[in-house]
């Protein structure tokens, strides 16, 4: 197998289950994207004085 042949199999591999890790990606993030939300608050309040009550 040469680098040519190797190349195929690759862009191959990707054009087959780019669609399927596109969607994982996004159930990935619909999944977790409040718990980063809420990480990210955290974050802005420990740091920036955002979102605390005066």
């Amino acid at each position: 197998m040469n680098f040519d042949d190797l190349k195929a199999q690759g862009e191959q591999l990707i054009a087959d289950h780019k669609d399927e890790v596109i969607e994982q990606g996004k159930a990935f993030i619909e999944e977790h994207k409040d718990e980063y939300i809420e990480k990210g608050k955290e974050i802005a309040s420990e740091k920036f004085g955002f979102g605390e009550q005066q």
